[in-house]
């Protein structure tokens, strides 16, 4: 559960099936949940709406991505989600190389644990050390 609230599963990465060059995970989004806007400064990435309807910021622009969407946020840009269905959205997310996914499992507990939120400084360095920039 990523912060006690979203459930986040890892389907390829270094972990679970040995990827050397790519993770892909998949992540329920409550209604009115957000990936708050941020970018990830060495890795492209990939988000593919399964379920839902997401208010996507990429770069300068908004618009609504439906079910069966695909975004595409290359290095460096600037991206957020925002869940606008009335039910929880599922997003695919897929990097194009691993290393990211350590900051998510660092904020993250089983499903069931009771997850405490880490210390703001020791988060902003975990996403730091992983490349991950939030806006201000």
């Amino acid at each position: 559960m990523l912060l006690g609230q979203k459930l986040l599963i890892f389907k390829v990465d270094p972990v679970t099936t040995g990827s050397r060059t790519l993770t892909v995970s998949t992540e329920e989004m409550p209604p009115g949940s957000n990936i708050p806007i941020h970018k990830h400064l060495h890795e492209d990435k990939v988000v593919f709406v399964h379920k839902g309807t997401l208010r996507v910021t990429l770069g300068d622009d908004q618009f609504e991505a439906r079910t069966g969407a695909t975004v595409f946020i290359p290095q460096g840009t600037w991206t957020g989600f925002e869940n606008v269905s009335a039910e929880p959205a599922m997003i695919l997310g897929f990097f194009n190389k691993p290393g990211f996914e350590q900051c998510l499992r660092f904020m993250s507990v089983r499903e069931g644990q009771k997850c405490t939120q880490p210390p703001a400084g020791k988060l902003k360095a975990v996403r730091e050390e992983c490349h991950e920039v939030m806006k201000q």
